[in-house]
């Protein structure tokens, strides 16, 4: 079973809510939590039937990333044996986030620690290039912000709460 909570469905068009703040590692923490906001209906649901003669758009970038997640009592596929509320997910993806920040910080030893995320065990590693159709827009949101190497802010989906690595 792969990493699921990063996915979305094909069909959804949400938008970003305020972004996530990208963290560099010698930067100062500071939290952003992004949100998706309600899918957008019909957005860009016209099929491109050739005639126009307008171009196509250039292909969306593909990320290769790692992630913690912090699940909480009632978020989408929520492990059983997570109890905590979604004010301790968070507060707890605050504390995770300032410590993968950090000038050398082991991030994957980070996330075999502390993620709920089946990608835990892989010290997070997503075992997939993420784009824009498969990718909650949060964290592809997010990911397009960081450059490789660096650490986002907080990032909410309904999965909990993310804290990213842009490996490539």
């Amino acid at each position: 079973m792969g990493c699921s909570s990063l996915t979305a469905p094909a069909s959804s068009h949400a938008s970003l809510g305020n972004g996530a703040i990208p963290r560099h590692q010698e930067a100062q923490p500071a939290v952003g939590i992004a949100e998706a906001a309600p899918a957008d209906q019909g957005a860009d649901e016209q099929p491109d039937d050739g005639v126009t003669g307008e171009q196509d758009a250039p292909e969306a970038p593909r990320f290769k990333a790692a992630h913690i997640v912090f699940e909480y009592a009632g978020s989408a596929r929520n492990n059983p044996k997570v109890k905590r509320s979604k004010s301790e997910a968070r507060t707890r993806a605050n504390e995770i986030m300032q410590l993968a920040s950090r000038p050398g910080a082991d991030f994957a030893a980070l996330a075999r620690q502390h993620s709920d995320g089946e990608s835990a065990a892989r010290g997070g590693l997503i075992g997939k290039l993420l784009d824009a159709d498969s990718t909650d827009p949060a964290i592809y949101g997010a990911l397009r912000q960081l450059e490789p190497g660096q650490v986002s802010g907080v990032v909410e989906t309904k999965w909990g709460f993310h804290v990213i690595q842009r490996l490539e």
